[in-house]
This record gives C-alpha cells, sequence and structure tokens, in this order.
C-alpha cells in the first residue's frame, strides 16, 4: 500500500479540443501536483494535448496552491488515493490521468463533473450524474422562489380609524336587528308589505 500524499486538482478554461466548447466555460481542462516531501518537491502532471508534460514545480513547503490561486485557476487539494485503480480501461484524457495520478474514486469524466466530485464528497457523484451535471448535456436545478412580503403594519391612526369604523357598523347592525314591522291594522298584520316601519327598543 502506498503512503498518503498531498495533491493539487487544478483547473483552468483553456482546451484546444475541438469539442471543448461542449464542456463548462471555467473548467475545462484539469492537471494534478503531488508534494513529495521525501525529495522535497513539488511534481505536476499534465496530460496536455496527448503529450504529458511532467515537470517540477517548487520546493515541497512552497504554497503551490496560492500560486494558482492568484493567476486565476480553481485549485482544490486532496489526499492521493492509497490503493490503485484496477480497471480494464481508462479514458485518455485529462481527467483519466489525473485520476489514475492520484487514485481518485470517481466516476466523473469531465473536469466540471470531477470538481463537483471532490468538493461535494457528502453527495457522492452516481452514475445518472454523468447526464445531469451542468457542462455535459444537463443543466442547473431552477433557483427556488422567495417566499411573499410581509404585510404593510398599519399606523396608529388607521387602526383607530378600523376600530371606530367597526364600531359605526356594530351599532348599526344593532339598530336593524331591533327594528318591528307594522302596518295601518297594527303589529302582526300579515299583509306587511314593508310600507312602515317603528324603531323601538
Amino acid at each position: 500500500m502506498m503512503s498518503s500524499m498531498k495533491c493539487l486538482l487544478i483547473f483552468g478554461a483553456e482546451n484546444a479540443h475541438p469539442l471543448a466548447w461542449l464542456l463548462n466555460r471555467k473548467r475545462r481542462h484539469v492537471w494534478c501536483a503531488l508534494q513529495d516531501t521525501d525529495r522535497n518537491m513539488w511534481v505536476s502532471y499534465n496530460w496536455h494535448q496527448g503529450v504529458p508534460v511532467i515537470q517540477s514545480e517548487a520546493a515541497a513547503d512552497y504554497d503551490l496552491a496560492t500560486h494558482y490561486r492568484a493567476q486565476g485557476f480553481a485549485v482544490v487539494e486532496v489526499e492521493r488515493g492509497t490503493e490503485p485503480r484496477l480497471l480494464p480501461l481508462v479514458m485518455n484524457n485529462c481527467v483519466g490521468h489525473v485520476k489514475v495520478i492520484c487514485a481518485l474514486r470517481t466516476f466523473a469524466v469531465t473536469p466540471h463533473q470531477l470538481y463537483r466530485s471532490m468538493t461535494q464528497r457528502k453527495r457522492p457523484m452516481r452514475f445518472k450524474h454523468l447526464f445531469t451535471v451542468p457542462g455535459f448535456g444537463g443543466s442547473p436545478a431552477p433557483v427556488a422562489p422567495l417566499p411573499p412580503p410581509p404585510p404593510p403594519e398599519k399606523s396608529a391612526e388607521e387602526v383607530r380609524a378600523s376600530e371606530q369604523e367597526a364600531r359605526r357598523r356594530a351599532a348599526g347592525a344593532k339598530g336593524r336587528a331591533s327594528t318591528i314591522l307594522t302596518s295601518p291594522t297594527g303589529v302582526g298584520d300579515a299583509d306587511v308589505g314593508g310600507k312602515k316601519t317603528l324603531l323601538g327598543e
């Protein structure tokens, strides 16, 4: 079993492949750098258009992640896997090479998928994500709508006016409820007809 080693995954937008326009605009290429403390150096591996570029970047104690972030690259710091990936086939692209060099266990096939897989460990990538991740044939989830704003608060004058209006309506309803319908012949006559009314308590 190999010992653990710090590894940087470096994502950039430049990619000269004819189909690069299908990929996520911010993450179209990825390469890696490993911190070899035994030899006191950072060693990078870049599968560049089919011709790997392997070089010593800096001393092992140099902050290489900050160096590349200052140049506009997205950098993800991970630990190199300790078990080899025993697969019959390896995808011959930058992601496939990085997964082998860093012994990463993920189904990602594009740089953007690899970035999501390494930064969202709590939600591991499943096979269906190969077709739903933005930048590889999918679309982002819709944004949830904002809740409705709270109703405006009434001023003290508006509250008093509402209370007075409620009392006025209540008094009017009480007066109508105590109205006695009468006719020319007296109370209780069947032919009231609604012609005259007598207000009483």
